[in-house]
């Protein structure tokens, strides 16, 4: 069980330690994947997140919602394994 300090923290984030301005600064292939039905997150959030990739790219889990790692479990690893080979 997480300390209930850890677990309201997650639920209560802080906007002073936004780390968006790291964003430009990683070099490396990233890969996010949203639900394109996603009730919890916008997708405008993922599509906001990868324009300040400098190497990013975005896959969007049509007719999924927010846990398409569960929901679409085969094609979720199927475009995680395909990323890696490529990177």
């Amino acid at each position: 069980m997480l300390p209930p300090d850890t677990v309201l923290n997650h639920f209560d984030p802080d906007p002073t330690t936004s780390l968006g301005a790291l964003l430009p600064l990683i070099q490396v292939k990233t890969l996010v994947m949203h639900g394109g039905q996603d009730q919890n997150v916008a997708i405008s959030e993922a599509e906001n997140l990868v324009s300040k990739l400098r190497n990013g790219t975005l896959y969007i889990f049509k007719g999924r919602g927010h846990l398409p790692n569960i929901t679409a479990a085969d094609e979720f690893c199927e475009v995680l394994r395909k990323f890696i080979v490529s990177a």
